[in-house]
Protein backbone atom coordinates (compact mmCIF):
# COMPACT_ATOMS: atom_id res chain seq x y z
CA UNK A 1 0.00 0.00 0.00
CA UNK A 2 1.65 3.58 -1.17
CA UNK A 3 1.75 6.13 1.11
CA UNK A 4 -1.10 8.75 0.49
CA UNK A 5 -3.40 6.04 -0.70
CA UNK A 6 -6.48 4.88 0.77
CA UNK A 7 -8.26 1.38 0.98
CA UNK A 8 -11.48 -0.09 1.62
CA UNK A 9 -11.75 -1.72 3.94
CA UNK A 10 -14.05 -4.19 6.44
CA UNK A 11 -13.40 -5.84 9.86
CA UNK A 12 -15.35 -8.91 10.67
CA UNK A 13 -16.58 -10.78 13.68
CA UNK A 14 -15.12 -13.97 14.43
CA UNK A 15 -18.47 -15.42 13.03
CA UNK A 16 -17.57 -13.76 9.34
CA UNK A 17 -20.06 -10.81 10.18
CA UNK A 18 -19.65 -7.11 9.11
CA UNK A 19 -18.77 -5.27 12.24
CA UNK A 20 -17.45 -2.05 10.59
CA UNK A 21 -16.65 -0.54 7.61
CA UNK A 22 -14.12 2.02 6.57
CA UNK A 23 -11.17 3.85 4.65
CA UNK A 24 -7.79 3.13 5.93
CA UNK A 25 -4.78 5.46 4.74
CA UNK A 26 -1.48 5.45 4.84
CA UNK A 27 0.15 8.31 6.12
CA UNK A 28 3.93 7.09 6.46
CA UNK A 29 5.81 4.11 6.76
CA UNK A 30 4.52 3.04 9.91
CA UNK A 31 1.61 4.98 10.40
CA UNK A 32 -2.24 5.04 9.02
CA UNK A 33 -5.39 5.59 10.02
CA UNK A 34 -8.59 4.19 9.56
CA UNK A 35 -11.90 6.23 8.87
CA UNK A 36 -14.59 4.28 10.58
CA UNK A 37 -18.33 4.72 10.49
CA UNK A 38 -19.86 5.08 13.41
CA UNK A 39 -19.24 2.45 16.30
CA UNK A 40 -16.59 1.50 19.04
CA UNK A 41 -13.98 0.15 16.39
CA UNK A 42 -11.21 1.80 18.59
CA UNK A 43 -12.42 -0.51 21.56
CA UNK A 44 -12.23 -3.31 18.63
CA UNK A 45 -8.81 -3.28 17.63
CA UNK A 46 -7.71 -3.07 21.50
CA UNK A 47 -8.95 -6.00 21.99
CA UNK A 48 -7.42 -7.89 19.11
CA UNK A 49 -4.00 -5.82 19.52
CA UNK A 50 -2.51 -8.54 21.92
CA UNK A 51 1.13 -9.77 20.21
CA UNK A 52 1.50 -6.83 17.97
CA UNK A 53 4.13 -3.89 18.67
CA UNK A 54 0.73 -0.95 17.70
CA UNK A 55 -0.25 2.21 19.77
CA UNK A 56 -3.95 2.56 18.57
CA UNK A 57 -5.61 6.00 19.47
CA UNK A 58 -8.29 8.60 18.45
CA UNK A 59 -7.12 11.31 16.72
CA UNK A 60 -10.29 13.38 17.62
CA UNK A 61 -10.72 14.13 13.72
CA UNK A 62 -14.25 14.90 11.83
CA UNK A 63 -14.54 15.43 8.18
CA UNK A 64 -16.21 18.12 6.12
CA UNK A 65 -17.00 17.34 2.81
CA UNK A 66 -17.22 19.08 -0.45
CA UNK A 67 -19.06 17.06 -3.45
CA UNK A 68 -20.50 16.99 -6.61
CA UNK A 69 -18.97 18.40 -10.06
CA UNK A 70 -17.63 21.97 -8.92
CA UNK A 71 -16.19 20.30 -5.81
CA UNK A 72 -12.73 20.30 -7.75
CA UNK A 73 -12.56 23.77 -8.61
CA UNK A 74 -13.65 24.59 -5.14
CA UNK A 75 -10.84 22.27 -3.25
CA UNK A 76 -8.31 23.80 -5.82
CA UNK A 77 -8.91 27.40 -4.63
CA UNK A 78 -8.95 26.54 -1.25
CA UNK A 79 -5.84 24.88 -1.21
CA UNK A 80 -3.85 27.96 -3.76
CA UNK A 81 -4.22 25.34 -6.59
CA UNK A 82 -2.11 22.54 -4.64
CA UNK A 83 -4.91 20.14 -5.38
CA UNK A 84 -5.80 19.33 -9.23
CA UNK A 85 -7.70 17.10 -11.33
CA UNK A 86 -4.31 14.86 -11.20
CA UNK A 87 -5.09 13.76 -7.85
CA UNK A 88 -7.36 10.34 -8.28
CA UNK A 89 -10.01 8.44 -6.71
CA UNK A 90 -8.32 7.76 -2.56
CA UNK A 91 -5.53 9.67 -3.03
CA UNK A 92 -4.89 11.78 0.14
CA UNK A 93 -2.30 13.91 1.37
CA UNK A 94 -1.38 17.41 4.06
CA UNK A 95 -2.40 20.56 2.15
CA UNK A 96 -2.63 24.20 3.45
CA UNK A 97 -5.91 25.96 3.84
CA UNK A 98 -5.17 29.39 4.41
CA UNK A 99 -2.63 28.56 7.15
CA UNK A 100 -3.80 25.63 8.47
CA UNK A 101 -2.43 22.63 7.39
CA UNK A 102 -5.27 19.36 7.03
CA UNK A 103 -5.64 15.66 5.87
CA UNK A 104 -7.91 15.92 2.72
CA UNK A 105 -8.62 12.63 0.79
CA UNK A 106 -10.45 12.39 -2.85
CA UNK A 107 -13.40 10.60 -1.29
CA UNK A 108 -16.98 11.21 -0.08
CA UNK A 109 -20.03 9.35 0.91
CA UNK A 110 -21.78 10.32 -2.29
CA UNK A 111 -20.28 8.34 -5.23
CA UNK A 112 -19.98 12.27 -6.58
CA UNK A 113 -16.72 13.62 -7.89
CA UNK A 114 -15.68 14.76 -4.39
CA UNK A 115 -13.20 15.28 -1.24
CA UNK A 116 -13.09 15.12 2.49
CA UNK A 117 -11.14 17.09 4.63
CA UNK A 118 -9.95 15.94 7.93
CA UNK A 119 -9.34 18.45 10.89
CA UNK A 120 -6.82 17.76 13.41
CA UNK A 121 -8.47 17.57 16.47
CA UNK A 122 -8.00 20.24 18.72
CA UNK A 123 -5.33 22.47 17.18
CA UNK A 124 -7.61 23.40 14.10
CA UNK A 125 -9.66 26.25 13.87
CA UNK A 126 -12.91 24.71 12.82
CA UNK A 127 -14.59 28.77 12.48
CA UNK A 128 -11.63 29.75 10.24
CA UNK A 129 -11.82 26.40 8.38
CA UNK A 130 -15.46 26.93 7.59
CA UNK A 131 -15.16 30.70 6.78
CA UNK A 132 -12.61 29.81 4.35
CA UNK A 133 -14.11 27.31 2.43
CA UNK A 134 -17.71 29.23 2.32
CA UNK A 135 -15.91 32.55 1.01
CA UNK A 136 -14.29 30.09 -1.80
CA UNK A 137 -17.70 28.15 -2.22
CA UNK A 138 -19.49 31.22 -3.13
CA UNK A 139 -18.24 31.87 -6.09
CA UNK A 140 -19.40 28.05 -7.75
CA UNK A 141 -22.29 27.94 -5.91
CA UNK A 142 -21.74 25.67 -2.78
CA UNK A 143 -24.20 25.53 -0.04
CA UNK A 144 -24.25 23.45 2.77
CA UNK A 145 -27.08 20.74 3.14
CA UNK A 146 -28.27 18.26 5.79
CA UNK A 147 -27.42 14.95 6.25
CA UNK A 148 -30.49 13.79 4.12
CA UNK A 149 -29.03 14.94 0.68
CA UNK A 150 -26.11 12.97 1.47
CA UNK A 151 -28.12 10.12 1.99
CA UNK A 152 -29.91 10.25 -1.18
CA UNK A 153 -26.56 10.37 -2.96
CA UNK A 154 -25.13 7.09 -1.01
CA UNK A 155 -27.82 4.93 -1.98
CA UNK A 156 -28.08 6.61 -5.67
CA UNK A 157 -24.02 5.76 -5.75
CA UNK A 158 -25.06 2.21 -3.98
CA UNK A 159 -22.83 3.50 -0.95
CA UNK A 160 -24.08 1.11 2.29
CA UNK A 161 -24.38 2.39 5.92
CA UNK A 162 -23.22 0.04 8.28
CA UNK A 163 -25.67 -0.75 10.83
CA UNK A 164 -27.98 0.15 8.67
CA UNK A 165 -27.82 -1.89 5.39
CA UNK A 166 -25.27 -4.31 7.10
CA UNK A 167 -24.68 -5.55 10.56
CA UNK A 168 -23.12 -8.45 12.24
CA UNK A 169 -25.27 -10.50 10.78
CA UNK A 170 -24.30 -10.25 6.99
CA UNK A 171 -21.14 -11.39 6.12
CA UNK A 172 -19.43 -9.71 3.26
CA UNK A 173 -20.62 -11.96 0.84
CA UNK A 174 -23.97 -11.57 1.48
CA UNK A 175 -23.46 -7.62 1.31
CA UNK A 176 -22.26 -7.63 -1.71
CA UNK A 177 -18.64 -6.76 -0.54
CA UNK A 178 -16.55 -10.22 -1.71
CA UNK A 179 -14.56 -7.84 -3.56
CA UNK A 180 -12.59 -6.45 -0.43
CA UNK A 181 -12.08 -10.20 0.76
CA UNK A 182 -8.61 -11.86 0.15
CA UNK A 183 -9.30 -15.25 1.66
CA UNK A 184 -5.95 -16.31 0.85
CA UNK A 185 -3.96 -14.03 3.49
CA UNK A 186 -2.66 -16.34 6.10
CA UNK A 187 -5.29 -15.52 8.55
CA UNK A 188 -7.35 -12.49 10.09
CA UNK A 189 -10.48 -12.59 12.26
CA UNK A 190 -13.16 -13.99 10.35
CA UNK A 191 -11.33 -16.08 7.93
CA UNK A 192 -11.92 -19.80 9.43
CA UNK A 193 -16.04 -18.63 9.36
CA UNK A 194 -15.86 -16.93 5.84
CA UNK A 195 -13.82 -19.71 4.05
CA UNK A 196 -16.87 -22.07 4.63
CA UNK A 197 -19.65 -19.63 3.96
CA UNK A 198 -22.67 -19.47 1.17
CA UNK A 199 -21.11 -16.80 -1.08
CA UNK A 200 -24.77 -15.52 -1.78
CA UNK A 201 -25.36 -12.24 -2.38
CA UNK A 202 -28.84 -11.00 -0.26
CA UNK A 203 -28.51 -7.46 -0.50
CA UNK A 204 -30.17 -5.85 -3.95
CA UNK A 205 -31.22 -2.58 -5.32
CA UNK A 206 -34.82 -1.78 -5.61
CA UNK A 207 -36.65 0.44 -8.25
CA UNK A 208 -40.28 1.36 -7.98
CA UNK A 209 -42.57 3.85 -10.16
CA UNK A 210 -44.94 4.64 -8.25
CA UNK A 211 -43.93 4.90 -4.74
CA UNK A 212 -40.98 5.38 -2.57
CA UNK A 213 -39.52 2.50 -0.56
CA UNK A 214 -38.91 2.88 2.90
CA UNK A 215 -37.27 1.52 5.86
CA UNK A 216 -38.61 -1.79 6.99
CA UNK A 217 -41.38 -2.27 3.61
CA UNK A 218 -41.58 -5.94 2.93
CA UNK A 219 -41.00 -7.18 -0.17
CA UNK A 220 -43.64 -9.93 -1.40
CA UNK A 221 -42.81 -12.50 -4.47
CA UNK A 222 -45.99 -13.60 -4.68
CA UNK A 223 -47.80 -14.15 -1.49
CA UNK A 224 -44.58 -14.61 0.49
CA UNK A 225 -42.27 -12.08 1.84
CA UNK A 226 -39.02 -12.30 0.88
CA UNK A 227 -36.92 -9.71 1.91
CA UNK A 228 -37.54 -6.45 3.55
CA UNK A 229 -36.02 -2.04 2.63
CA UNK A 230 -33.15 -0.63 5.29
CA UNK A 231 -33.31 1.99 3.60
CA UNK A 232 -34.75 4.23 0.17
CA UNK A 233 -35.69 7.33 -0.89
CA UNK A 234 -36.63 8.89 -3.88
CA UNK A 235 -34.31 9.55 -6.71
CA UNK A 236 -34.05 12.81 -8.51
CA UNK A 237 -31.44 11.63 -10.97
CA UNK A 238 -33.15 8.81 -11.91
CA UNK A 239 -37.15 10.36 -11.67
CA UNK A 240 -38.36 7.41 -9.57
CA UNK A 241 -37.89 5.78 -6.02
CA UNK A 242 -35.41 3.38 -5.04
CA UNK A 243 -33.71 1.64 -1.73
CA UNK A 244 -31.84 -1.63 -0.94
CA UNK A 245 -33.46 -4.77 -0.91
CA UNK A 246 -32.02 -7.23 1.89
CA UNK A 247 -33.39 -10.95 1.24
CA UNK A 248 -34.01 -13.77 3.48
CA UNK A 249 -32.02 -16.58 1.32
CA UNK A 250 -30.31 -16.21 -1.49
CA UNK A 251 -31.23 -16.60 -4.71
CA UNK A 252 -31.83 -15.31 -8.78
CA UNK A 253 -33.01 -11.70 -7.79
CA UNK A 254 -32.01 -9.85 -10.38
CA UNK A 255 -34.10 -8.73 -12.94
CA UNK A 256 -37.08 -9.81 -10.74
CA UNK A 257 -40.34 -8.28 -10.41
CA UNK A 258 -41.90 -8.13 -7.15
CA UNK A 259 -44.34 -6.23 -4.97
CA UNK A 260 -43.26 -3.72 -2.07
CA UNK A 261 -45.32 -3.49 0.37
CA UNK A 262 -45.32 0.06 2.29
CA UNK A 263 -45.97 -0.04 6.12
CA UNK A 264 -49.26 1.85 5.26
CA UNK A 265 -50.50 -1.21 3.48
CA UNK A 266 -50.12 0.15 -0.03
CA UNK A 267 -48.70 -2.37 -2.46
CA UNK A 268 -46.49 -1.28 -5.49
CA UNK A 269 -44.83 -3.23 -8.53
CA UNK A 270 -41.04 -3.31 -8.00
CA UNK A 271 -38.23 -4.37 -9.90
CA UNK A 272 -34.91 -5.82 -8.28
CA UNK A 273 -31.66 -4.31 -10.11
CA UNK A 274 -27.79 -4.32 -9.50
CA UNK A 275 -26.27 -2.04 -7.84
CA UNK A 276 -25.05 0.66 -7.54
CA UNK A 277 -28.38 2.22 -9.40
CA UNK A 278 -26.42 4.09 -12.60
CA UNK A 279 -22.91 5.08 -13.10
CA UNK A 280 -21.29 1.82 -11.89
CA UNK A 281 -17.75 3.01 -12.75
CA UNK A 282 -17.56 6.31 -11.53
CA UNK A 283 -16.99 7.42 -14.92
CA UNK A 284 -19.40 10.61 -14.90
CA UNK A 285 -19.90 14.24 -13.61
CA UNK A 286 -23.47 14.96 -13.63
CA UNK A 287 -24.44 18.51 -13.79
CA UNK A 288 -28.56 20.03 -12.83
CA UNK A 289 -29.42 23.49 -13.61
CA UNK A 290 -25.81 24.74 -15.08
CA UNK A 291 -24.87 27.50 -16.90
CA UNK A 292 -21.92 28.07 -19.11
CA UNK A 293 -20.34 31.06 -18.53
CA UNK A 294 -18.20 33.45 -21.16
CA UNK A 295 -16.04 35.99 -19.28
CA UNK A 296 -18.07 35.05 -16.01
CA UNK A 297 -21.35 35.75 -17.65
CA UNK A 298 -23.63 32.90 -17.74
CA UNK A 299 -24.81 32.54 -21.81
CA UNK A 300 -26.10 29.41 -22.20
CA UNK A 301 -28.43 27.19 -19.70
CA UNK A 302 -28.50 24.02 -19.37
CA UNK A 303 -31.10 21.63 -17.25
CA UNK A 304 -29.39 18.43 -17.50
CA UNK A 305 -25.08 18.35 -18.56
CA UNK A 306 -23.02 15.45 -18.04
CA UNK A 307 -18.87 14.66 -19.25
CA UNK A 308 -16.42 11.77 -18.65
CA UNK A 309 -14.45 12.46 -15.68
CA UNK A 310 -11.05 13.56 -17.01
CA UNK A 311 -9.19 11.80 -14.11
CA UNK A 312 -10.51 8.39 -15.15
CA UNK A 313 -10.26 5.58 -17.67
CA UNK A 314 -11.92 7.20 -21.13
CA UNK A 315 -15.72 7.46 -21.56
CA UNK A 316 -18.11 8.33 -24.73
CA UNK A 317 -19.66 11.84 -23.73
CA UNK A 318 -19.74 15.38 -23.87
CA UNK A 319 -17.05 16.61 -23.32
CA UNK A 320 -16.69 20.81 -21.58
CA UNK A 321 -17.73 23.32 -23.59
CA UNK A 322 -15.04 25.66 -24.91
CA UNK A 323 -15.51 29.39 -26.14
CA UNK A 324 -11.97 30.30 -28.03
CA UNK A 325 -11.38 33.81 -30.06
CA UNK A 326 -9.72 33.42 -33.76
CA UNK A 327 -8.15 36.53 -35.43
CA UNK A 328 -9.20 35.08 -38.32
CA UNK A 329 -12.90 33.78 -37.69
CA UNK A 330 -13.72 35.40 -34.75
CA UNK A 331 -15.47 34.40 -31.22
CA UNK A 332 -16.57 30.80 -31.08
CA UNK A 333 -18.10 28.07 -28.88
CA UNK A 334 -17.91 24.66 -29.68
CA UNK A 335 -19.43 21.33 -27.47
CA UNK A 336 -17.13 18.75 -28.45
CA UNK A 337 -18.49 14.80 -28.31
CA UNK A 338 -15.76 12.04 -27.45
CA UNK A 339 -16.71 8.46 -28.53
CA UNK A 340 -14.35 5.39 -27.79
CA UNK A 341 -14.45 3.10 -30.65
CA UNK A 342 -12.23 0.67 -28.94
CA UNK A 343 -9.09 0.83 -26.98
CA UNK A 344 -7.06 1.46 -29.75
CA UNK A 345 -9.47 3.98 -31.46
CA UNK A 346 -11.90 6.99 -30.70
CA UNK A 347 -13.31 10.00 -32.30
CA UNK A 348 -14.22 13.21 -31.34
CA UNK A 349 -17.21 15.50 -33.38
CA UNK A 350 -16.93 18.92 -32.60
CA UNK A 351 -19.37 21.39 -33.85
CA UNK A 352 -18.49 25.39 -33.82
CA UNK A 353 -20.68 28.26 -33.80
CA UNK A 354 -19.03 31.39 -34.52
CA UNK A 355 -20.27 35.00 -33.68
CA UNK A 356 -20.79 35.66 -37.54
CA UNK A 357 -23.11 32.58 -37.95
CA UNK A 358 -20.62 31.13 -39.37
CA UNK A 359 -20.61 27.27 -38.36
CA UNK A 360 -18.02 24.23 -38.78
CA UNK A 361 -18.51 20.72 -37.47
CA UNK A 362 -15.00 19.36 -37.21
CA UNK A 363 -14.09 15.50 -37.07
CA UNK A 364 -11.29 13.65 -35.54
CA UNK A 365 -10.29 10.38 -35.58
CA UNK A 366 -7.05 8.68 -33.89
CA UNK A 367 -5.85 5.09 -33.53
CA UNK A 368 -2.70 4.11 -31.74
CA UNK A 369 -1.37 0.76 -32.36
CA UNK A 370 2.20 -0.48 -30.47
CA UNK A 371 4.29 0.68 -33.27
CA UNK A 372 2.36 3.40 -35.03
CA UNK A 373 -0.73 6.28 -34.45
CA UNK A 374 -2.95 7.29 -37.42
CA UNK A 375 -4.41 10.78 -36.97
CA UNK A 376 -7.05 11.94 -39.26
CA UNK A 377 -8.86 15.41 -39.01
CA UNK A 378 -11.90 16.55 -41.51
CA UNK A 379 -13.17 20.13 -41.10
CA UNK A 380 -16.61 21.15 -43.18
CA UNK A 381 -17.48 24.92 -42.86
CA UNK A 382 -21.32 26.04 -43.06
CA UNK A 383 -21.82 29.86 -44.92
Amino acid sequence: MKIGRGYYAIACTPKGGIFMDGVVFRFDENHFWYVQADGPFEMWLLAHSEGFDVEIKDPKSRVIQIQGPASLKIIKDATNGQITEAMKYYSSGFFDFNGQELYVSRSGFTGELGYEIYCDGYKTDHLALWDHLMSVGKNYGMEFSSTRALTIRRIEGGILGNTTDMDINMSPFEAGLSFVVDLEKDDFIGRKALLNMNKNVLLHGLTCKTATPSSGSKILDGNEEVGYITAGVPSPTLGLGIGYARFLKGKEWQGKQLKLSLPNGEFHSAEIVDLPFFDKEKKIIYYKNAWLEIYDKPVIYFPKFFHPDPTVKRQSGFLVPKFESSSSLGDSLSIPYYNVISESKDFTFTPYIFENNLQMFQNEFREIKKNSKTYANLSLIHI
